[in-house]
């Protein structure tokens, strides 16, 4: 495992250890190991964590990141903000709303840190649960392929990337390192929580569906890997349109050219709708099927008002 994760570090990634890594750690068995992993490479870290204030024990597990980082000898830096009150004022779920504070945090702290990317602990069971999360809430090709390795540009920079190491280690040889390695992790008990959609896709779905399939794990992470390649065919194709159609942009909307965008064929339309939720409004993951259809319909049939609400808070008009 550890050579792998080498392997993808430099030839994958291509991260040298020359500028400092800025890596999330939580103090689970994921965030812990790629921490072990990237200090024995000799890469210069930065460990960031950020406490959501969900639990009790949050503040209890922030000192103890700070004090392992102390004992590394490694930079410390600590965030935090309440995830319940930015779903409720955001409108989110409470997952999107600790990712979107975590990110947010992880990537300021590169600017005063000067670190070259943002290494998070993504591994290949959580790489199953994303594209069983995107195929139930009816994803394109961009959601069925997972999490990327290295995102870049992400919704948080354009100049630094956000890389994944450990995508291709299981969860079950992350916690054999960790026993051999004496990594002691801390245990969220929000994890076994299955009142949360990943949770429950983690407990209950995937064991059912591997007894219908044996291996289902492995097949979706290869099919992810496979849907990979032709999307960065379609991503081509994609942004030759985005050229063709793009009449005018801003951070708060996008002008499209209708006779242009009326004609590429339909499963190009969508990804420029996708492309242009994507820009305003980074991050979101709820650009589901019938959002991008409700857009498409509109471009189709516009509405006797011109205008109609798409969800997200956004509008599609007629100039």
């Amino acid at each position: 495992m550890f050579t792998r994760v080498q392997t993808v570090l430099t030839q994958k990634l291509h991260i040298l250890p020359d500028r400092p890594i800025l890596i999330g750690v939580s103090g689970g068995a994921d965030s812990l190991t790629l921490m072990d992993i990237l200090g024995k490479l000799d890469y210069p870290l930065i460990v960031a964590h950020f406490n959501h204030l969900l639990r009790p024990e949050a503040s209890h597990d922030a000192r103890n990141v700070e004090l392992l980082a102390a004992k590394r000898g490694l930079p410390f830096t600590l965030g935090e903000g309440s995830a319940k009150d930015y779903a409720q004022e955001h409108h989110l779920s409470i997952e999107e709303a600790a990712r979107e504070l975590r990110y947010r945090f992880l990537f300021k702290q590169t600017q005063l840190y000067g670190a070259q990317a943002v290494a998070v602990a993504h591994n290949a069971d959580d790489q199953v649960e994303t594209v069983l999360m995107h195929l139930l809430r009816g994803a394109g090709l961009d959601g069925l392929t997972g999490m990327p390795y290295r995102a870049l540009p992400n919704p948080w920079s354009d100049s630094i990337p956000l890389v994944r190491p450990l995508l291709g280690v299981w969860r079950a040889e992350i916690e054999t390192y960790c026993a051999e390695n004496s990594l002691v992790p801390v245990v969220d008990a929000t994890n076994a929580d299955t009142t949360y959609f990943r949770n429950r896709l983690r407990h209950n779905l995937i064991p059912e569906l591997e007894t219908y399939v044996p291996g289902t794990r492995v097949r979706l992470v290869q099919t992810a890997d496979l849907l990979t390649a032709d999307r960065q065919v379609l991503e081509e194709f994609t942004e030759q349109s985005w050229q063709a159609v793009l009449a005018e942009i801003d951070e708060s909307y996008i002008v499209f050219r209708l006779p242009a965008f009326r004609l590429p064929p339909l499963g190009l339309q969508r990804r420029l709708i996708r492309k242009a939720l994507a820009h305003l409004r980074p991050g979101a993951r709820d650009a589901d099927f019938f959002l991008v259809q409700r857009a498409l319909d509109f471009a189709t049939n516009p509405t006797t008002t011109g205008q109609t609400d798409l969800g997200l808070g956004l509008r599609i008009a007629l100039e």
